[in-house]
């Protein structure tokens, strides 16, 4: 099986963009310039030992979007999708998206 787009996926990788657009949407063109993307993408093959058959191929890519929200606020976003293209160990979904972390950092001034 090779891995085939999903509309659950292209919605979860748009909520990055999206959750910080709608936050902040007069300064959505600033957003962008003061945001930094960075994206984990990792691969598990499983393969058994008796005839070299895969029992396990899956892959997952977790990006990060960091977003300045102002001089002391930074709003982080962090989503997971996971595909299996094989998955004899576990039966069940095959296919995951999930919105990790989704949180405001901030800094309060002293007076």
């Amino acid at each position: 099986m090779i891995f085939s787009p999903n509309v659950r996926y292209v919605a979860a990788s748009n909520i990055l963009l999206l959750t910080a657009l709608l936050a902040f949407p007069a300064t959505a063109g600033s957003l962008i310039e003061n945001s930094t993307l960075s994206t984990r993408i990792e691969t598990e093959w499983g393969v058994l030992t008796k005839d070299a058959s895969t029992q396990k191929l899956q892959l997952m890519i977790e990006p990060e979007l960091e977003t300045d929200v102002g001089e002391n606020s930074r709003i982080t976003t962090i989503v997971r999708l996971r595909m299996d293209a094989k998955d004899n160990l576990s039966p069940g979904d095959h296919s995951q998206a999930e919105l990790r972390e989704f949180y405001l950092d901030t800094t309060i001034n002293d007076s």
